[in-house]
């Protein structure tokens, strides 16, 4: 609507949800009124975005029983067809949802959906939000916090894990506990190993 989007202009920060471009997908998880269409949302969200001066980011929810192998691609073309982006969130359920068969995905189709936005947008705009709480990215004597808040923000490859606990003097065996208590998992996406926490035990 052509007039919210003339409201809007004047903000400082408009927070965009959008979970999907896939018309299918959309109706599935947002549920949306029978009159709207996505494409119009899609195409009036686009205009707003190359006119508006504040800062501006998008949310997307990842449910469970979604295949985001090509839904993220065409996410991530659409993101990146934005004016200006300063963020990209990327969220699971944490809350009781009101529908019962909403349920987290996996964390390997969270790491697969963050690498593949990461491609089209850029590492440094994607952020996770999967419930974990604690000191984002500040480093503390609690190194194992500081890990695991950084990893609730990002995946990290195995050589940013061995380059942070050289500078914390830790060793793997650190790495090795996490995964035992299944406060951490391993992941492979091309070709790569990544760390991330597991949501569903530190949530």
């Amino acid at each position: 609507m052509e007039d919210v989007r003339a409201d809007l202009l004047g903000a400082d920060y408009v927070s965009l949800k959008i979970d999907t471009v896939n018309e299918k997908v959309w109706k599935m998880v947002n549920r949306p009124h029978p009159s709207l269409k996505l494409y119009k949302i899609l195409e009036g969200v686009l205009e707003f975005s190359k006119s508006f001066r504040g800062k501006i980011v998008t949310e997307t929810m990842l449910v469970n029983g979604i295949d985001y192998r090509m839904d993220s691609e065409e996410l991530g073309d659409y993101l990146r067809s934005f004016g200006r982006l300063d963020k990209v969130y990327v969220s699971v359920p944490t809350r009781p949802p009101a529908e019962s068969w909403v349920k987290p995905p996996k964390e390997e189709t969270v790491n697969l959906v963050y690498q593949t936005l990461s491609k089209k947008v850029g590492e440094g705009k994607i952020e996770l939000l999967v419930g974990y709480e604690g000191n984002m990215f500040s480093f503390s004597d609690n190194v194992e916090r500081s890990l695991l808040s950084i990893m609730a923000v990002h995946p990290m490859r195995r050589d940013a894990v061995e380059s942070f606990l050289n500078r914390t003097r830790l060793s793997w065996n650190l790495i090795e506990r996490l995964l035992k208590e299944k406060r951490m998992r391993k992941l492979e996406y091309d070709g790569k190993e990544y760390y991330m926490i597991n949501f569903s035990e530190n949530s």
